[in-house]
């Protein structure tokens, strides 16, 4: 919505609603302010200005402490849940092998609740004294999970032959949840090789 124009008063014609002056004469169209009122006026506008600036940061800061509280809270719900899974609190098994010219690779646990911890399968580790191997799934191949009060068995194709295996003695298998992940120790005499 457009402003009123102003009328000059000395000389009839029409200004801009923010004219200080007129354009045909050069009358002055705004009423001066006295001392007084123009220390009013700023202090009004510098107080505008300082009110803007604190709201500004009230939102700010409450936008940054709602998200580190719910990182907190996130976190610490995930890692407490999994503070419960013990190594004592559940058998595993691997075991990898060659099928048709292809090797599988299965994964069993039992006592681990995925309904309660609302874990994902991600990857299985290898390692030996001198290197690691972390096999994951893709879109094209993904992990087949059965699961079943609290019982997990898990099957993954891969492409490596089981002789190019044999070499890691140490496995391990690493559970995803959001962005966090946690990996599970299996024990050495749990992992069997079938050529």
């Amino acid at each position: 919505m457009m402003s009123k124009p102003i009328e000059c008063k000395k000389c009839g014609k029409l200004n801009k609603a923010d004219a200080v002056v007129c354009w045909n004469c050069g009358h002055d169209i705004q009423p001066k302010m006295t001392p007084k009122e123009a220390i009013h006026s700023e202090i009004k506008y510098r107080h505008e200005v300082l009110h803007k600036k604190r709201v500004r940061k009230f939102w700010i800061f409450t936008s940054i402490t709602l998200v580190v509280v719910f990182s907190i809270i996130l976190v610490n719900s995930f890692y407490g849940i999994m503070r419960d899974i013990q190594p004592e609190d559940y058998l595993s098994y691997v075991t990898i092998k060659t099928v048709d010219d292809k090797t599988y690779i299965e994964i069993e646990f039992d006592g681990v609740d995925l309904n309660k911890t609302k874990l994902d399968l991600n990857s299985i580790i290898l390692s030996n004294d001198d290197n690691t191997l972390e096999i994951k799934a893709s879109k094209e191949n993904p992990w087949e999970v059965d699961y079943a009060y609290g019982y997990i068995r898990a099957r993954l194709i891969i492409t490596t032959p089981v002789s190019e295996l044999m070499v890691y003695d140490t496995v391990s298998v690493r559970f995803s949840y959001l962005v966090f992940s946690t990996i599970l120790e299996v024990p050495q005499e749990h992992l069997y090789f079938n050529e």
